[in-house]
């Protein structure tokens, strides 16, 4: 009987499917010049490979890339934070998280203890307009929104923000980049939030096959093992050298 039904499951699958991959390729708006973006591509990209459907992605301004995604301009959001749907009616969250994102605060003169949220509050606050986390996070708080995580570090190195909020992993690629050196990240995480794809509900019947294959990866450690190839690869000064 469980054969059966597994059986039945599986050709069910496999003709919603035989209607996506008539169209050949998908194509996901995401968060321009972001570490996570790349991670979160490298996921997919593998993932959708797995069912023979092609994969594009449209870098755009964290806003914009809602926008677009949310009106069916594309098929669908490659990551984002929990939830997004609540808000963005036509998308829909695929359940297994394809990566993660760590929210910290990086300074060059400023040093006290983060916990929480709350514990920015009495500082000047630079964020990246578009990021919902950081966004919510500091709502109420004295800040200022740029457009891009070059904009944030270059606004904090020139000392007119006290502090700035961005993921981890975006913080230490632009810092190398730009080399500035003086600036640090201070611990631990304010945030920590896994992140999902998402597909405009014209996918639908898409949802519980992309997630089949997501968790199927994350039981190989097939996911981590790919954010752990990019992180690995950017500089991480924060932490004292080995002997």
């Amino acid at each position: 009987m469980k054969i059966k039904l597994f059986l039945l499951i599986m050709l069910t699958m496999l003709s919603n499917t035989s209607l996506v991959i008539a169209q050949e390729i998908l194509i996901f708006s995401t968060i321009e010049n972001s570490v996570n973006a790349e991670i979160s591509a490298s996921v997919m990209q593998e993932a959708y490979s797995r069912i023979g459907i092609k994969v594009k992605i449209e870098r755009l301004p964290a806003a914009r890339a809602l926008v677009k995604s949310n009106n069916g301009e594309v098929d669908g959001e490659l990551y984002r934070v929990v939830n997004v749907h609540k808000k963005w009616k036509n998308l829909l969250m695929v359940p297994t998280p394809v990566n993660f994102m760590e929210g910290v605060v990086m300074t060059k003169n400023t040093t006290f203890s983060v916990n929480g949220w709350e514990s920015l509050r009495p500082y000047k606050i630079g964020v990246r307009k578009g990021i919902r986390f950081s966004d919510e996070g500091t709502k109420g708080m004295n800040r200022r929104e740029l457009h891009s995580n070059q904009s944030l570090l270059n606004f904090l190195n020139m000392n007119r923000a006290d502090i700035i909020v961005i993921t981890r992993a975006n913080g230490l690629k632009v810092r190398e980049k730009l080399n500035l050196t003086e600036l640090k990240i201070l611990e631990p995480s304010v945030e920590v939030n896994p992140l999902y794809h998402y597909l405009h509900k014209k996918h639908k019947a898409l949802v519980p096959i992309i997630d089949t294959v997501l968790q199927k990866m994350k039981n190989e450690g097939l996911i981590e093992e790919i954010r752990e190839r990019f992180i690995s690869n950017l500089s991480k000064p924060h932490y004292p050298p080995q002997e």
